[in-house]
């Protein structure tokens, strides 16, 4: 099979639409539900882990997730896991300009069952960050790595749109494969809306 079969396959997986996404009686997603997310946001101007005041990220993502199992685990931490697809366009000013398209096919999500209209999460990534620099130099290559964790809340029922309101710690650097690696540490800011079907 050719890699290009496998990945619409992989997509295919989260758009076959499910009849009700939320189980009957209780208050969690139905396993096999899709969520849709939408989201923006930028960089926090602080100067922490290696994360510098000076660079003004902003974003946009388009994310979609299905929701992989039914509400598990001990008291607090009981949720269900999700595993999703994002793809992320940014924009960088400040001593080195760029701007890339980010993909990132390993995304996992933890949403915490929370409240019926809050429901607490936590997540991590592993992508791809394209990038067109704006001044060409040593170790300024376009294909780049992109790795993100990050934690946040969904306000909103189960059976309607939610608002996210979160934070993420994100990296973007060339992995060591050229030299220097100028490596972008950013603490970002970020909401947006979700849907589940």
């Amino acid at each position: 099979m050719k890699r290009a079969e496998i990945a619409a396959l992989f997509l295919l997986a989260f758009l076959i639409p499910t009849t009700n996404a939320v189980a009957q009686g209780n208050d969690e997603y139905r396993k096999g539900s899709i969520e849709w997310r939408i989201i923006g946001g930028g960089a926090l101007p602080v100067d922490v882990r290696s994360a510098r005041p000076d660079r003004r990220l902003s974003f946009g993502a388009v994310e979609i997730g299905r929701i992989l199992t039914t509400t598990h685990g001990p008291g607090i931490l009981a949720g269900q896991f999700e595993l999703s697809f994002q793809m992320m366009p940014i924009v960088v000013r400040g001593p080195e300009d760029f701007w890339g398209v980010g993909l990132t096919p390993v995304f996992v999500r933890w949403s915490f069952s929370g409240t019926k209209a809050v429901r607490p999460f936590a997540d991590a990534s592993v992508g791809l960050m394209f990038v067109d620099w704006s001044t060409p130099g040593p170790g300024r290559i376009p294909a780049n790595f992109n790795e993100q964790v990050g934690f946040g809340v969904r306000v909103g029922h189960v059976r309607g749109p939610g608002f996210l309101l979160a934070y993420r710690f994100q990296h973007i650097s060339n992995g060591g494969r050229a030299h220097p690696s100028p490596g972008v540490d950013t603490h970002l800011l970020y909401a947006g809306v979700s849907f589940v079907r």
